[in-house]
């Protein structure tokens, strides 16, 4: 960085990725700063740039390129160039990012495209070295200057492709909902099913939580002991590689290798709080013991590193740190050694450690190279000892790791992120039995009300006068997921009457009565290229998937068959995608098991309803919905059901009802079990 010996309009932002380029000799602007009309008054092209704060190659493109006194002469001179935090504007991020993968057939981050004074995009791709950066930026405004309908007619070509990607024009009819369409998109991705490593033959790898939810979800409604097996392999070897920080707790964001042992280290909120859940979830279908611990280690790892004073939850940690990309988690074997002494080489067996290192540079990534068991045996000792050394080891060198600099943390507040965070401690407060988290997730949605919401509407993050962001699908999405999680553990139906609002927001604001499906963005949105549709799954939930499953919950909470109606038209348009589409299209096949295995509906009325359902907290029932409340209420569901003396039960199964006579536990083994999983 040049210190302060240059500065631009980024001075004046939030973002710490931003911010980190405010001292660069390149003239950045923001999209607020009226960009277009800028570019179209001085008939220049664009840059637009787009990365976020724990990027690795982002801070590398910085260093080499925007912090370069020769290439800011060519951007200064030819172009407007505009820095967008991808995490703040992910709508601006999709756009671009379809046009360089149309480009490209890839993409990733840093993101930077050149654009025409109106927006259109011309050429893009992600990371690009100083010299060849500025052979691109010089052809290309030669070009412009040169021949400039040539240009135009890409731009336009270019344009019509984005057009035709993530969106969905129409309605499709309805499905059959059979198990043969599980089928379709179980059996072709079984074949990419590394059956050694765990997750699919690609790499890098990437955790893919909602790929890891549907496939256990339906390994147990299908009775597929194959894909159950391929699930708890993968959450075996990602807890025991490298991808996982085994001295602080929390998941890095991909493996760059087949085996989770080589990471890129930076740290997001949404991932761990969405690998929490996963692991929570393998924990209640298994109750192995590791699987908790990684779960709350994970939750424990957000309290510890991005839990605001504000009872909100930070971004993310960066990748780099003051000794390079990574360092901040490595060891050398000498380090292992001064700080562990006598227990160092039952520790380095553990985690493969090597005098020379397992990686560059003589130090060494912590990976599980050697069981319990084979310590026990090796070491003459029990595996309670042998757990108790290796967990006092942990907490010696989490405290020597303490001493580094730490990378670091992307200090934003967004909305749909921690809305993904309230839900996973809400939900294990109950199955850890850990009243904690429940306070963590009541005081992390009353910020969120406090501080996110005005007149009805929310904030992607938090609102700064003149530069607020409009709240976007996932934001909308995820909230109302989060709302329908605190219910399930509370009982408190305000908060399903707050996931209606939202609802009723999104209907008006961002739904497409054409298709069915809703845009990503608000009405209100003005968009270069026209709104768009996120719709594929990905490592979180698409926000199009995650608001129909919420829609098909709450037209039973609510007796709404408009909202059933509304996510089953959204089901049946993603048909064509259905077929070998399966990591993408995995939250969208989560409601699809809904459908073709009624869900067992449960509700409980009475003072002791909550009591009633924490008995079965830890149970995997993933296809049964509970309702419940301590009072009499006037809800539609708990018409007429109340009793005063003792807690009644309901079952209801494709809207056949009755009384269930016997206890919560009765109904678990006679009644969900059966209806949740036998074989077709």
């Amino acid at each position: 960085m040049n210190g302060s010996l240059h500065t631009n309009s980024l001075i004046d932002e939030t973002s710490p990725y931003l911010l980190q380029h405010a001292h660069n000799p390149v003239l950045w602007y923001t999209l607020r700063d009226s960009v277009f009309e800028k570019a179209m008054a001085e008939d220049k092209l664009m840059v637009v740039s787009i990365g976020y704060s724990a990027c690795h190659w982002c801070h590398v493109m910085e260093r080499e390129c925007f912090d370069d006194e020769e290439v800011a002469l060519v951007m200064n001179s030819h172009y407007i160039s505009v820095k967008v935090d991808k995490e703040e504007r992910p709508d601006v991020d999709q756009q671009y990012m379809s046009a360089v993968r149309i480009i490209t057939g890839n993409g990733g981050w840093p993101l930077n495209v050149i654009c025409l004074p109106n927006g259109r995009p011309v050429f893009g791709g992600t990371y690009f070295p100083k010299q060849q950066w500025i052979s691109i930026l010089e052809k290309v405004n030669e070009l412009f200057r040169s021949d400039r309908r040539r240009l135009e007619k890409m731009a336009d070509d270019l344009s019509e492709g984005i057009k035709s990607v993530d969106i969905i024009k129409e309605k499709r009819q309805g499905l059959d909902y059979l198990p043969k369409f599980l089928r379709l998109i179980v059996e072709p991705w079984k074949r990419k099913f590394d059956t050694h490593w765990g997750g699919t033959l690609s790499v890098p790898k990437f955790p893919m939580p909602s790929s890891l939810e549907f496939l256990l979800s339906y390994g147990y409604h299908m009775r597929d002991n194959e894909v159950l097996a391929q699930v708890f392999l993968t959450l075996d070897r990602i807890s025991q590689g490298g991808i996982l920080d085994h001295v602080g707790g929390g998941f890095h964001r991909y493996a760059t290798d087949a085996q989770w042992f080589l990471p890129h280290f930076e740290k997001m909120l949404y991932d761990n709080a969405l690998m929490a859940l996963v692991y929570m979830h393998g924990y209640q279908h298994t109750q192995n013991d590791r699987y908790k611990q990684v779960a709350l280690r994970t939750l424990e790892f957000l309290l510890r590193e991005l839990y605001s004073e504000d009872k909100l939850f930070y971004c993310s940690v960066d990748a780099d740190s003051a000794d390079g990309e990574g360092a901040y988690y490595q060891w050398t074997f000498s380090e292992i050694c001064s700080v562990l002494d006598g227990d160092s080489n039952l520790f380095c067996d553990r985690f493969g450690i090597r005098r020379a290192g397992n990686v560059e540079c003589n130090r060494n990534i912590l990976n599980v190279a050697m069981s319990v068991e084979e310590l026990s045996v090796k070491y003459s000792m029990t595996k309670k000892q042998v757990l108790d050394r290796l967990d006092l080891s942990l907490r010696k060198l989490y405290c020597f790791r303490s001493l580094r600099q730490k990378p670091s943390v992307d200090t934003k507040l967004i909305l749909s992120w921690n809305a993904l965070a309230i839900k996973s401690f809400a939900l294990a407060s109950a199955v850890f039995d850990e009243p904690r988290y429940l306070v963590v997730a009541v005081e992390c949605i009353g910020r969120i009300e406090q501080s996110m919401i005005r007149d009805g509407k929310l904030f992607r993050t938090s609102p700064i006068p003149n530069k607020e962001i409009a709240g976007m699908l996932d934001d909308y999405a995820f909230l109302v997921d989060a709302y329908i999680s605190l219910y399930s553990v509370t009982f408190d139906f305000d908060y399903i009457e707050k996931a209606r609002r939202l609802v009723d927001v999104c209907l008006s604001d961002f739904f497409d009565e054409k298709s069915g499906m809703f845009f990503y963005t608000s009405s209100e949105v003005e968009l270069p290229l026209g709104r768009k549709m996120d719709v594929v799954d990905g490592v979180m939930p698409s926000s199009n998937s995650s608001l129909a499953r919420s829609l098909f919950y709450l037209s039973i909470a609510l007796s709404n068959t408009k909202y059933r109606q509304i996510a089953v038209q959204m089901l049946a348009n993603m048909q064509d995608q259905m077929s070998g589409a399966g990591p993408f299209i995995a939250n969208w096949g989560m409601l699809l098991l809904n459908l073709t295995f009624a869900p067992a509906e449960v509700t409980l009325v009475g003072s002791d309803a909550l009591t009633q359902k924490h008995l079965l907290d830890k149970a995997y029932l993933p296809n049964t919905l509970f309702f419940g409340s301590t009072s009499p209420s006037d809800g539609a569901i708990f018409k007429n059901r109340w009793k005063e003396g003792g807690t009644s039960i309901y079952l209801c199964i494709d809207s056949v009802c009755r009384t269930f006579e016997g206890s919560i536990c009765d109904l678990k083994e006679d009644a969900l079990e059966l209806r949740n999983c036998y074989i077709l």
